[in-house]
């Protein structure tokens, strides 16, 4: 069973720092004797990459390292959280991994009582 994003923080990034940076992952090429290149899909699952962006108070930033430290062990594993889905134009619970784990959540202090995370979530089935 998947982990949930904790339900105190805040999940509606910010629009701006929202992103589809393309819409799957990378194809399988095989090469043919006939000079063709077969492509496919490597995955059944299409899993697409998302530049995500939130403002957390300091509150919200010791529960979401927590998280991302302890529960997720280094942002290792998967969980579940609403991903905003523009098809649907609503939040979405989606299976998700954050890309290269911790190494790859970034923090930016903004004002007194703010800061930026940023990270780019692997989102199944979007």
């Amino acid at each position: 069973m998947a982990l949930s994003y904790p339900s105190i923080l805040p999940y509606d990034g910010l629009r701006e720092g929202y992103s589809i940076q393309n819409s799957g992952l990378a194809l399988m090429k095989s090469p043919m004797q006939s000079g063709k290149v077969r492509m496919r899909r490597q995955f059944t699952l299409r899993i697409v990459p998302i530049q995500f962006q939130i403002y957390f108070t300091p509150q919200e930033l010791v529960v979401w390292r927590d998280f991302l430290w302890n529960r997720l062990g280094d942002g290792a594993a998967e969980f579940t959280m609403p991903v905003w889905d523009a098809g649907q134009q609503q939040y979405v619970s989606r299976l998700v991994q954050i890309r290269d784990g911790a190494e790859g959540v970034s923090e930016q202090p903004f004002a007194d009582d703010q800061t930026l995370v940023t990270c780019t979530l692997n989102v199944r089935g979007l």
